[in-house]
């Protein structure tokens, strides 16, 4: 551990905008190596103030663009922003990716180790619902472009000495995507912390998510909307004004919320819907350590850690109809 402790260490992650699993993994790490440089393409450095405090953090041309709000919309240029980055003189590099951490420059001779969240999702993973927000003018581009980002990534996933996953499911992917060999660490959930908030009366049901394409609150809303049943929804993100129109009156969102309050709704939700197909998905481990049961649809982490008919209800139909007999099977 010594030796450790005296090595040069630079940790980097995507991007630091929204509190989600991924910079909940961040900010375990950061505890275990205080003396690690952040290197990430933009940082909400108000809202991570407390992660990133003796830590020297270094972001991209994004933020000093004022990009923080829109950077997505610029996504043909994330992977040269991220290989801008030369990372010389370390002892060891820590990826956290999801899209292009895992592309920035490193020493030949320097470890590299990345944390693989997914391979990027944009590319292998869902580039049809992501598709769906491109304006239509721009749709003949989508296809070139996710072939671009497949070349791309596959090529920069050759630059990592070892790579370390999240679940069964993402590990499966390295496979598929880039031919290599990985180990499962499960990220860090306090599932002590979360039971202990006493349970209250349980009458909403309850969504936590980024919003955002992949995590399917569209679906949720759709479904409920016909169920009449209260919804909390938890969260923020690009297409938090779009699902907002979306929803009835028996819909509520109250944004972000902070761990502390957010533990209070696990106690008192009747349960968490959960429709995406989640890399691993550490609100459904959050919530069933509180108490709270999980509607799930079957793909992905969930079926690592929800048990149908014990602490939850897994749906196998990703579709607004599936989950509605899901959430009636529940209550049954």
């Amino acid at each position: 551990m010594n030796r450790l402790e005296s090595a040069r260490i630079a940790v980097v992650h995507d991007w630091l905008v929204t509190w989600r699993g991924g910079e909940q993994v961040l900010k375990a790490l950061l505890e275990l190596l205080p003396q690690a440089d952040v290197y990430t393409l933009v940082a909400d450095h108000q809202r991570f103030a407390k992660i990133l405090q003796g830590h020297t953090t270094k972001t991209s041309w994004l933020q000093k663009l004022s990009m923080r709000s829109a950077f997505r919309n610029l996504l043909p240029l994330l992977p040269w922003t991220a290989e801008r980055f030369q990372l010389q003189g370390y002892d060891l590099v820590i990826s956290i990716s999801h899209s292009v951490a895992k592309g920035v420059r490193v020493d030949k001779d320097t470890p590299h180790v990345c944390y693989c969240l997914s391979p990027m999702r944009y590319a292998w993973v869902a580039p049809e619902i992501y598709g769906q927000e491109i304006p239509k003018l721009l749709q003949p581009l989508w296809k070139p472009l996710i072939q671009y980002l497949k070349a791309w990534d596959h090529r920069v996933s050759n630059g990592v000495k070892h790579f370390i996953t999240i679940s069964q499911t993402v590990q499966n992917r390295i496979t598929s995507c880039y031919d290599r060999p990985s180990e499962i660490v499960y990220p860090p959930v306090n599932v002590k912390q979360f039971g202990n908030t006493p349970p209250t009366a349980r009458d909403a049901y309850l969504v936590v998510s980024a919003l955002v394409p992949y995590k399917r609150t569209d679906l949720v809303i759709e479904a409920f909307n016909q169920l009449g049943k209260p919804l909390v929804i938890i969260g923020t993100g690009p297409q938090e004004q779009k699902l907002r129109q979306m929803a009835q009156s028996n819909i509520r969102f109250v944004g972000w919320l902070p761990e502390e309050e957010l533990q209070q709704w696990y106690a008192k939700a009747k349960a968490l819907i959960y429709p995406q197909v989640e890399d691993f998905g550490i609100a459904a481990v959050e919530a069933q350590a509180s108490g709270c049961p999980v509607i799930a649809f079957e793909q992905g982490g969930a079926k690592e850690t929800v048990l149908d008919g014990q602490t939850g209800v897994l749906f196998d139909d990703q579709s607004a109809e599936s989950l509605i007999h899901a959430v009636e099977r529940f209550e049954k």
